[in-house]
């Protein structure tokens, strides 16, 4: 991609990072972005020249914001989602306020929430209509010249190409559940949960084992006890049976923030292994699991075990003695 159209990519991250957790419109994004001072050039050879440049330059910013909101967002909801709350996400009215169902409902484990579509009285759904960033990114900086830089280096983290996709639903599940569940309960969705993210940081799921912004912000929403090796120039050390808090930006670098200890991430790529905590082999968890597996609702079930027959079939010789 090249620099201009990357000024208009950063500029619009930056608008929504300035905003903070209070939404933002593609609209008023769009309209920042024409009013601030991002430089590119007009190519006017490939542009209609009945138009002014003032307009070519616009068309050029509505088109990038565009491009931009989609690297930006992982899944957008549609309008059908936005207004099913219950059935989505399984809430249950007394168990959750309005705070929690709303942080839930929008991104569980998004990077950036959609804009939905307009509902079939052609009004625009209440709820949410807006970007906003992920509740569990957080800035150590408030000066704007040095967010605007944060807000590149960011952009970077949101566009590293992952290599698979965790299921969406069943985190905002199993976060959901975790927040409610009472002590007896709660040990056995510790196990489910260790065994989610057992499987999904296997071999089979993460052959390069490329980390994401987006694999940390789900292993915070889920509250998982995990393992991390992180190597840079120096040296190399591990932390054993952590639970991240948050992600705290500066600059050009991060802390994952775990426990009341900070560390400092120059490059994702630094992070060398993330695994669960748990001191059962994946074997013993899978087999646990199957006793489980019929508390949960039949969605839930299916999508476990797929993700199980997945793995055993790549791995044929799992469960043999």
């Amino acid at each position: 991609m090249n620099e201009d159209r990357l000024n208009v990519h950063y500029e619009t991250l930056y608008r929504i990072i300035e905003q903070r957790y209070n939404g933002v419109t593609p609209e008023s994004i769009k309209s920042f972005c024409i009013n601030s001072e991002i430089e590119f050039k007009i190519d006017e050879s490939k542009n209609d020249s009945s138009k002014t440049i003032e307009e070519k330059r616009e068309d050029y910013i509505y088109a990038e914001v565009g491009r931009a909101l989609k690297v930006l967002t992982k899944k957008a909801k549609t309008a059908e989602e936005i207004e099913d709350n219950e059935d989505t996400y399984y809430f249950d009215d007394e168990d959750v306020d309005e705070k929690q169902r709303e942080d839930y409902k929008y991104y569980p484990n998004s990077l950036v929430v959609g804009e939905p579509e307009k509902l079939n009285n052609n009004k625009v759904s209440k709820r949410n209509a807006t970007y906003r960033l992920n509740k569990n990114i957080k800035f150590s900086i408030t000066d704007r010249e040095e967010l605007r830089i944060s807000s590149k280096f960011l952009y970077m983290l949101f566009k590293v190409e992952k290599e698979h996709n965790i299921n969406d639903e069943m985190v905002a599940y199993l976060t959901q559940k975790k927040e409610i569940a009472p002590d007896d309960e709660g040990k056995k969705l510790t196990r489910v949960v260790d065994t989610f993210v057992q499987i999904n940081t296997q071999e089979v799921y993460m052959l390069k084992k490329l980390y994401t912004l987006d694999f940390l912000l789900i292993m915070i929403e889920l509250k998982a006890s995990i393992n991390i090796q992180i190597q840079n120039n120096k040296s190399t050390f591990s932390l054993k049976n952590i639970v991240i808090d948050e992600l705290l930006f500066c600059k050009d670098k991060f802390d994952i923030v775990c426990d009341g200890i900070k560390i400092t991430i120059n490059d994702i790529q630094n992070i060398k292994l993330i695994e669960s905590a748990t001191t059962k082999n994946i074997h013993e968890n899978i087999l646990d699991l199957q006793h489980i597996l019929s508390e949960y609702p039949d969605k839930v079930q299916k999508d476990f075990n797929d993700l199980i027959e997945y793995y055993k079939g790549i791995c044929q010789i799992f469960f043999q003695d």
